[in-house]
């Protein structure tokens, strides 16, 4: 990860990672001389302890924000899939 090229890993259900992948994970975020480098991880609500407790997140170094996302309603849906693929 440099200035010109910075990285970001998404990574989804983080509640269901194993115990080494979370480690690793988790050695890089907390990593302070690894710059330029975003995890951008979602989880269910129900398991938003277990999935922040496996990465063991250390607050002096890592910036944590909650980005809430509410189930999406058939109205919502048909209007994504709408724009997609260009229906008006």
């Amino acid at each position: 990860c440099t200035d010109d090229n910075p990285l970001v890993l998404f990574m989804d259900d983080l509640q269901w990672s194993d115990e080494n992948s979370s480690r690793l994970l988790g050695s890089i975020v907390n990593d302070p001389s690894i710059r330029n480098f975003m995890l951008i991880g979602c989880y269910r609500n129900e398991w938003e302890e277990e999935a922040l407790n496996k990465l063991d997140l250390d607050p002096h170094n890592v910036s944590v924000t909650d980005l809430p996302v509410s189930v999406l309603e058939v109205e919502h849906v048909d209007s994504l899939v709408g724009m997609v693929i260009s229906i008006d």
